[in-house]
């Protein structure tokens, strides 16, 4: 018959009718079989913006490990979180662009060894998408239209991006809108006729560059027309 007991004073009793009471438990044997850790991550890699959720897996033998599991980003605890049923869990929340190093340190319990793991976590430039409008439209030869960018940004990524968008006009107009500050400018079309408008933004450390359809604009002469001397 075998039977673990705890340090201090511990009883037990068996099937076959007798009872053992008051037995000292003066030392326990330390853990000596060997767990093993494995940290995954929701996404690998993410993208800026991305909520991302670190896992530690612990694993031994017949039995399953408990305690807890120590989170770090490089060597600055993030914090600690209890097994249940062998997983642990820690939220990071949204990340910033580049290369960040995780690691997930199990301490071990009575019966396993501590164990642990690490990972690289690499977080790309946001996807982003650009549309255009301009008002109005038609507009008279001459006379400002506002052009005005809508810039998105893609799920799962989120948010804000920085820097211009640059507008074309096909007859050679353009100005630029400057993020986040503004979100229109102003083309002026000095020719009659039908034309396209182009848009284009050029990305930052954080968001990818997108290009916006083109859209058509009409500009119709001013109305004031004279011949003779008179308005016509």
């Amino acid at each position: 018959l075998r039977r673990r007991f705890r340090v201090g004073t511990d009883t037990m009793s068996a099937t076959e009718g007798w009872h053992v009471d008051d037995v000292q438990v003066l030392a326990c044997m330390p853990a000596t079989e060997a767990s093993t850790t494995t940290l995954t991550s929701t996404s690998n890699p993410s993208v800026h913006g991305q909520e991302v959720v670190l896992t530690a897996t612990v694993g031994g033998g017949a039995t399953v490990p408990t305690g807890s599991v120590e989170f770090r980003r490089d060597t600055t605890l993030l914090g600690v979180s209890p097994l249940s049923a062998g997983v642990a869990s820690w939220p990071l929340g949204p990340l910033a662009t580049g290369s960040h190093a995780y690691s997930a340190t199990y301490a071990g319990d009575a019966t396993y060894l501590g164990s642990g793991d690490g990972l690289t976590q690499v977080v790309d430039r946001a996807a982003t998408q650009l549309a255009l409008s301009a008002a109005p439209n038609p507009s008279v030869q001459g006379d400002p239209v506002v052009v005005s960018a809508s810039l998105s940004v893609l799920s799962p990524g989120a948010g804000t991006p920085t820097g211009p968008i640059s507008v074309v006009a096909s007859g050679g107009s353009q100005c630029s809108i400057s993020l986040p500050a503004q979100a229109s400018c102003m083309l002026s079309f000095d020719d009659e006729g039908a034309q396209t408008v182009d848009a284009s933004y050029g990305g930052d450390a954080h968001f990818e560059s997108s290009v916006a359809p083109t859209i058509d604009h009409v500009a119709t002469p001013s109305g004031l027309m004279f011949r003779d001397g008179f308005e016509q």
